[in-house]
């Protein structure tokens, strides 16, 4: 989950707002809008007492079109499972992490910035409850005369909180490798060699 430097960093990285606009719109969405947590946080976890509120709180997300559908499939199950990497009462300092509210946030009443800032929080606060990701990592070594050349690529399995991220990938997928046995012949169509 996010604590303050935490979702400065991602928004820099992401939206390049410096950390101090980063801090004055989640400031916006506690204080005006009311739809996340107390954000001047150190701290990434949440405490016991937060556990029973999950579920709410998820459902709640429901509510909006944009997070609509991650969060039905997170509550179909009926409970959320919690982990330690989620709550731990000895991590949790003055305040929890940085999470949505139980109230329903009305995005149209969001600034751009405002918006991009709750996606962060949201999409994190989905992402930790989704199941892992499932990935086949595929290394493929081929022998062309006395030279070897090394091939790696993924294949995701199981996208488990991946998911989440999908719209936000902006770089390329993953090369996938063809399935191949040992001793399997090649052909090679060209070969080039540097000048």
């Amino acid at each position: 989950l996010y604590d303050l430097t935490e979702l400065q960093r991602d928004a820099n990285k992401k939206f390049k707002l410096s950390a101090q606009d980063t801090l004055k719109i989640a400031q916006a969405l506690y204080e005006t809008h009311k739809i996340i947590t107390y954000p001047r946080t150190s701290s990434r976890y949440l405490s016991t007492d937060m556990a029973p509120k999950l579920n709410e709180r998820i459902q709640n997300l429901t509510k909006i079109p944009d997070y609509s559908p991650l969060a039905t499939e997170l509550t179909k199950n009926k409970k959320i499972k919690t982990t330690k990497r989620i709550i731990d009462d000895k991590k949790v300092t003055d305040h929890h992490a940085i999470i949505p509210t139980e109230k329903t946030a009305n995005l149209s009443q969001l600034s751009p910035q405002e918006h991009k800032v709750f996606d962060l929080i949201i999409k994190r606060f989905l992402a930790v409850f989704m199941p892992e990701c499932i990935k086949d990592l595929t290394e493929i070594i081929t022998q062309v005369g006395s030279h070897e050349f090394k091939t790696t690529g993924t294949m995701i399995t199981q996208e488990g909180w991946r998911s989440v991220y999908k719209e936000d990938k902006k770089d390329k997928t993953d090369l996938l490798l063809p399935t191949v046995k040992k001793d399997d012949p090649i052909t090679h169509t060209k070969l080039t060699c540097p000048e």
